[in-house]
Protein backbone atom coordinates (compact mmCIF):
# COMPACT_ATOMS: atom_id res chain seq x y z
CA UNK A 1 0.00 0.00 0.00
CA UNK A 2 1.04 3.64 -0.86
CA UNK A 3 1.94 6.15 1.92
CA UNK A 4 2.17 8.95 -0.45
CA UNK A 5 1.68 9.45 -3.85
CA UNK A 6 2.56 12.01 -6.49
CA UNK A 7 0.07 12.41 -8.76
CA UNK A 8 0.53 14.73 -12.15
CA UNK A 9 2.86 17.25 -10.11
CA UNK A 10 4.07 19.63 -12.31
CA UNK A 11 6.51 22.95 -10.56
CA UNK A 12 8.33 25.87 -12.00
CA UNK A 13 10.09 28.38 -10.42
CA UNK A 14 8.45 31.71 -9.51
CA UNK A 15 10.73 33.54 -12.04
CA UNK A 16 10.90 30.98 -14.87
CA UNK A 17 8.60 31.12 -17.92
CA UNK A 18 5.23 30.19 -18.06
CA UNK A 19 6.03 26.77 -20.29
CA UNK A 20 9.25 25.99 -18.02
CA UNK A 21 9.08 23.40 -15.96
CA UNK A 22 11.58 22.08 -13.83
CA UNK A 23 9.24 19.24 -12.92
CA UNK A 24 6.29 18.10 -15.55
CA UNK A 25 3.66 15.85 -14.68
CA UNK A 26 5.71 13.30 -12.22
CA UNK A 27 3.81 10.43 -10.97
CA UNK A 28 5.18 8.35 -8.42
CA UNK A 29 4.42 6.29 -5.35
CA UNK A 30 6.27 5.47 -2.29
CA UNK A 31 5.20 2.40 0.35
CA UNK A 32 5.60 1.92 4.16
CA UNK A 33 8.55 0.77 4.88
CA UNK A 34 10.67 0.96 1.49
CA UNK A 35 14.04 2.68 1.18
CA UNK A 36 14.12 4.96 -2.53
CA UNK A 37 16.79 7.06 -3.89
CA UNK A 38 16.32 9.68 -6.29
CA UNK A 39 19.13 10.77 -8.99
CA UNK A 40 19.49 12.86 -11.46
CA UNK A 41 21.59 15.43 -13.03
CA UNK A 42 22.41 18.39 -11.35
CA UNK A 43 19.27 20.81 -11.83
CA UNK A 44 17.05 17.98 -12.60
CA UNK A 45 14.85 18.84 -9.48
CA UNK A 46 15.69 16.25 -7.24
CA UNK A 47 15.68 18.77 -4.19
CA UNK A 48 12.48 20.29 -5.54
CA UNK A 49 11.05 17.20 -5.65
CA UNK A 50 11.83 16.32 -2.34
CA UNK A 51 11.14 20.22 -0.92
CA UNK A 52 7.56 19.20 -2.44
CA UNK A 53 6.82 16.18 -0.87
CA UNK A 54 7.91 17.39 2.55
CA UNK A 55 5.52 19.76 2.04
CA UNK A 56 8.21 22.40 2.41
CA UNK A 57 6.53 24.15 -0.76
CA UNK A 58 3.10 24.20 -1.98
CA UNK A 59 3.04 26.14 -4.74
CA UNK A 60 2.67 22.97 -7.54
CA UNK A 61 0.02 22.02 -9.91
CA UNK A 62 -1.13 18.41 -9.41
CA UNK A 63 -1.58 16.50 -5.78
CA UNK A 64 0.60 14.89 -3.35
CA UNK A 65 -1.15 12.73 -1.24
CA UNK A 66 -0.12 11.24 2.10
CA UNK A 67 -1.72 8.21 3.18
CA UNK A 68 -5.02 9.37 1.11
CA UNK A 69 -4.79 12.88 2.19
CA UNK A 70 -3.66 15.81 0.58
CA UNK A 71 -0.83 17.27 1.77
CA UNK A 72 -1.36 21.05 0.54
CA UNK A 73 -4.16 20.75 3.15
CA UNK A 74 -1.78 19.60 6.07
CA UNK A 75 -0.27 21.74 8.73
CA UNK A 76 3.43 21.11 9.07
CA UNK A 77 4.48 21.15 12.27
CA UNK A 78 7.91 19.91 11.33
CA UNK A 79 10.01 18.93 8.62
CA UNK A 80 13.53 17.36 9.47
CA UNK A 81 15.91 17.71 6.99
CA UNK A 82 19.36 15.91 6.87
CA UNK A 83 21.92 15.16 4.41
CA UNK A 84 24.21 12.56 3.88
CA UNK A 85 27.93 11.95 2.10
CA UNK A 86 28.50 8.50 0.46
CA UNK A 87 31.45 7.65 -1.78
CA UNK A 88 30.10 5.36 -4.68
CA UNK A 89 32.89 4.35 -7.73
CA UNK A 90 35.37 7.25 -5.88
CA UNK A 91 32.70 9.98 -6.51
CA UNK A 92 31.19 11.92 -3.75
CA UNK A 93 27.27 11.50 -3.26
CA UNK A 94 24.80 13.23 -1.21
CA UNK A 95 22.03 11.92 0.26
CA UNK A 96 18.90 13.38 1.62
CA UNK A 97 16.70 12.38 4.15
CA UNK A 98 13.01 13.52 5.36
CA UNK A 99 10.95 13.12 8.29
CA UNK A 100 7.61 14.29 8.76
CA UNK A 101 5.50 15.60 11.56
CA UNK A 102 1.88 16.12 10.27
CA UNK A 103 -1.14 17.48 12.30
CA UNK A 104 -3.90 16.33 10.11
Amino acid sequence: MSILKVNNVSYRYSDADADDYVLNNINLSFELGKSYAIKGKSGSGKTTLLSLISGLEKKYEGEILYDGKDLSKMVILASFFKVTTFYHNLQRKKISFYRWILAI
